[in-house]
């Protein structure tokens, strides 16, 4: 499936030598946008508070939930979150994350395109969106602390490229939350080149916050909903 492409642009810092960067800017978690593969992207008041599908869209809901791929759809709860061109893309809560099913128009009816269960996961115009976790003994932080150890790991195929000092972050504080989202620059591959898909080993990084986080929880918003990467969440 396509990884559809953001229009949202980060003003990131830039890495110093000792991998730590300062935050520069912040944006409202509201205007982040997320996808899950090919449909578009979509922003989490989508998720939230889409319209309802057409009733000609839960009509081929309903009969691509009688074959045996798209029996573990669920039956009730879809929210349209992107409509592109002749495709309308649909999320439905699914366990502890969702189900996704993009549906082309054909004629007077509508032909499933893809689905599956899905992760939204932040995506950021020429950003490669990392996945980060607290390191053991960091988790939970000390309420006058400004700096946070983490380990990062790249999500996106880049040929097991090593990130360090290539990370980027951003920093949004709120009054209940601190969001944080990490990136680095995404490589651009050739025509008719790509990267491999293997694994890559977490780094060390100190998060370097602003002000003291207080009683707030502090936030991963790469994927939706966001999560507390507590020490020990699995990375990506």
């Amino acid at each position: 499936m396509l990884a559809g492409l953001a229009v949202l642009v980060f003003l990131a810092a830039c890495g110093d030598p000792g991998g730590t960067t300062r935050p520069r800017s912040e944006r409202p978690s509201s205007d982040l946008k997320y996808g899950c593969g090919a449909g578009g992207t979509f922003a989490p008041r989508d998720i939230e508070e889409g319209p309802e599908p057409s009733q000609e869209i839960l009509d081929a809901l309903h009969e691509l939930r009688q074959t045996m791929d798209g029996a573990m759809l669920p039956e009730d709860g879809w929210r349209v979150v992107s409509e592109q061109g002749r495709t309308t893309t649909v999320l439905a809560p699914l366990g502890d994350s969702f189900a996704s099913a993009s549906f082309d128009k054909e004629g007077r009816g509508w032909k499933a395109a893809g689905w599956g269960d899905c992760k939204p996961r932040l995506e950021v115009e020429d950003k490669s969106v990392l996945r980060w976790a607290f390191t053991e003994g960091s988790h939970p932080p000390d309420a006058e602390t400004t700096k946070l150890d983490v380990l990062v790991t790249e999500v996106e195929c880049s040929g097991g490229r090593d990130i360090e000092g290539l990370v980027e972050q951003q920093v949004t504080y709120g009054e209940t939350k601190i969001e944080v989202v990490l990136t680095a620059p995404r490589l651009k591959a050739g025509k008719n080149q790509g990267y491999t898909c293997g694994g890559t080993s977490p780094i060390n990084y100190t998060l370097q916050l602003d002000e003291p986080i207080g009683d707030r929880e502090v936030v991963d918003v790469s994927v939706y909903p966001s999560v507390e990467p507590v020490p020990g969440t699995r990375i990506p």
